[in-house]
């Protein structure tokens, strides 16, 4: 069985979106990869949104935000799961964990790391060739 982690994806630092193309293009060798997996996640390390839109946490280094469209990179990868907990999920409080999770959600990806709502579950069970994972 072939499990693929990719950690710390983020968009934060590209200054714009340069069209669906330049996703397919620039992650098409890594999505081969994702391709042989059995499981695959990436950590989403940004929030999705315009940065017009939130307020940023007071806190020590950068927060994170890309535009919505930056996830037609991940699309490109195809992952079993997506994971928003890390040090950058909270970086402009409740409303941005939520509407990123709702993007999330929206583009058929499983969740790892957070939840909406008290009643979602806390984790992810995969069944994977008779293993649950």
């Amino acid at each position: 069985m072939k499990i693929l982690f990719a950690a710390d994806v983020s968009f934060n630092y590209i200054p714009e979106y340069c069209g669906d193309e330049m996703a397919v293009s620039a992650f098409s060798e890594v999505a081969e990869e994702f391709k042989k997996a059995d499981f695959s996640m990436v950590n989403l390390e940004n929030i999705l949104g315009d940065r017009e839109d939130y307020e940023p946490i007071e806190k020590c280094g950068p927060n994170l935000i890309s535009e919505d469209s930056f996830i037609k990179y991940i699309e490109t990868l195809k992952p079993s799961a997506v994971g928003l907990a890390n040090n950058h999920t909270y970086d402009t409080g409740a409303h941005g964990v939520s509407r990123t999770l709702t993007k999330v959600k929206e583009k058929g990806f499983d969740n790892v790391g957070t939840r909406q709502a008290e009643t979602d579950k806390k984790y992810l069970v995969k069944d994977l060739k008779g293993i649950k994972l």
